[in-house]
């Protein structure tokens, strides 16, 4: 408040200054009073004006207490002042946006850890406890697996970490018949793969190889028998059908499988094999390429995860 205190009395000294000025080209006599007139005046109008800049500044004071539910009061009218205010009341919600997904995103990460974890060290306490009882291979082997279900939880947890915060991905151009050569479903289904070897994207061989995987343990888990791949280009883009015959995703929940640690009430809710993020990952490796990527009906009766890649450049 001092620094605006200080912008009012310049303000007012500067209007006092010009109109004193005219006062004594015109009226020599009443320049005194002329002026004091105008100052006033002017202490008055510059107060007036920035009162808006004033509760503005007192707000963002009190936003200093980590509350971002706080919004900074708008003028009303459409001046710098009160456009100044909605950009900054914009910024505060995507702010708050921000980190009401961090708190739920770390909420639900150390739930997810917790699970493992306790496994871990039941299989520890018991093989303790009961030396005699316990075979310590099986014991070993148990607590190995819960391992590997941690160390699969906190590297996918980093990838996406990484991702969120908009690690650009490495552009080269990858023939997408290569980049599919590894990508093998984790469970015993029926596995085709339709993709001509001339298909070109744009991307990251990791994160490319990330994602199609992603996508195929996503339908593999899924299905009853069966999952497919279909590639093909429409538009200057490289299209990707992702398909299973499962129980498939209703339409109120396609949008939200997209989201980490989703649990959802029907058939297609996470199972102790995943570990919650790898639809979040591949829709987050999507953005970063800047394509999109979507959930409807697989014709097998399924679900179908379309994605859609750019393809490179024509060469002119």
């Amino acid at each position: 408040m001092r620094r605006l205190g200080s912008v009012r009395m310049q303000l007012a000294l500067l209007t006092c200054v010009v109109v004193f000025s005219g006062y004594a080209v015109v009226a020599p006599a009443t320049a005194p009073l002329g002026g004091a007139i105008s100052g006033l005046i002017a202490w008055f109008v510059a107060g007036r004006v920035l009162r808006p800049v004033g509760a503005i500044e007192r707000r963002l004071r009190e936003l200093s207490s980590g509350d971002l539910s706080l919004r900074v009061p708008e003028p009303a009218g459409d001046d710098e002042v009160a456009r100044l205010a909605r950009t900054m009341n914009d910024t505060l919600e995507l702010l708050q946006e921000s980190s009401d997904r961090q708190l739920r995103f770390v909420a639900d990460a150390a739930h997810e850890l917790r699970g493992p974890i306790g496994a871990v060290r039941a299989d520890l306490e018991v093989a303790a406890a009961y030396p005699d009882q316990v075979d310590p291979v099986v014991a070993v082997r148990e607590a190995l697996i819960d391992v590997d279900r941690l160390q699969s939880v906190a590297t996918d947890l980093l990838t996406l970490a990484r991702l969120e915060a908009g690690e650009k991905p490495k552009r080269e151009i990858l023939p997408l018949f290569e980049v599919l050569g590894p990508v093998r479903p984790p469970t015993d289904v029926e596995y085709t793969v339709d993709v001509d070897p001339a298909t070109l994207v744009v991307g990251s061989r990791q994160q490319v190889t990330r994602l199609l995987q992603n996508l195929v343990d996503n339908a593999a888990r899924h299905a009853r028998s069966a999952v497919s791949l279909t590639v093909r280009e429409v538009d200057g883009a490289v299209v990707l059908d992702v398909d299973d015959d499962g129980p498939g995703i209703a339409p109120e929940h396609r949008e939200q499988v997209f989201s980490p640690f989703l649990r959802l009430d029907e058939g297609r809710s996470r199972d102790d094999d995943g570990s919650g993020l790898g639809l979040a990952i591949a829709a987050e490796i999507v953005r970063a390429h800047e394509g999109a990527i979507r959930v409807g009906e697989s014709p097998s009766g399924g679900a179908r995860l379309r994605v859609e890649l750019p393809a490179p450049a024509p060469i002119p």
